[in-house]
């Protein structure tokens, strides 16, 4: 998924777009789901919930196909864990806790021409590692095989080597950035699929969107604020008792 970064000050409307390929196979996999009939998940009232993300984008220039390859353009991997536990409040509510984790590595750069070779050369290259958690209460509601949840990241912290150019207002560029407290949601759209009576199979759509208000503890700058969204497939299990 292609996932671009940018800053602002409040006036300003900024956000990040993420392609909507990432969610082409969870939205099948939903509707498919949607004529299956399953025993009602509120006979067990507590679930847990494990599944992962995964994500490569890359862009490159060749003076032919198949040619010689270069430097890359663009350079993206991110790989995310997802954890949750809930317990039911109601038959069609569940309240609970969750826990995000993703950690990636992504570059861009500008095309150069070619070497010698026919290779690509770039220039002004930017960017590096990153790793994002995030922990809060969510609620989830659901009918038949269907679910929806919305979350909170209560815990909201990124450390991104490729953002040296939002610094604190000391001028820390290595420290982690904190959430806002206001916006850090999560929402998700997902079914789940049986695989034995209390195992089922389970697909999401997650987005998320947050501004990062904070940098070490101090203001970004001279008070900006770095807002990024996100939309991501997470296929994983959930565990019922």
């Amino acid at each position: 998924m292609n996932t671009e970064l940018r800053h602002f000050n409040r006036r300003d409307i900024v956000l990040t777009k993420a392609g909507v390929s990432a969610i082409t196979l969870p939205l099948l996999l939903l509707f498919l789901s949607l004529p299956i009939s399953l025993q009602s998940q509120s006979d067990y009232p507590l679930k847990v919930d494990a599944g992962i993300t995964f994500s490569h984008f890359q862009q490159q220039v060749k003076e032919e196909i198949g040619g010689a390859r270069g430097e890359r353009l663009v350079d993206e991997t991110s790989l995310g864990l997802a954890l949750s536990g809930s317990y039911a409040l109601l038959g069609w509510l569940d309240g609970g806790i969750f826990l995000r984790g993703d950690v990636g590595n992504r570059t861009a750069a500008r095309f150069n021409g070619f070497d010698s070779t026919g290779r690509t050369v770039t220039t002004g290259e930017v960017g590096g590692s990153f790793s994002e958690l995030w922990a809060g209460p969510f609620l989830r509601t659901s009918w038949k095989s269907l679910s929806a949840e919305l979350g909170y990241a209560l815990i909201g912290t990124r450390h991104d080597d490729g953002r040296s150019d939002l610094p604190s207002t000391s001028g820390d560029t290595t420290s982690a950035f904190t959430t806002s407290a206001t916006v850090a949601w999560m929402i998700t759209l997902g079914a789940a699929v049986p695989i034995t009576e209390r195992l089922h199979l389970s697909v999401k759509a997650e987005y998320r969107v947050r501004y990062y208000v904070q940098r070490g503890g101090e203001d970004i700058l001279t008070g900006v604020e770095h807002g990024t969204q996100s939309l991501a497939p997470i296929i994983g299990v959930r565990y019922m008792w």
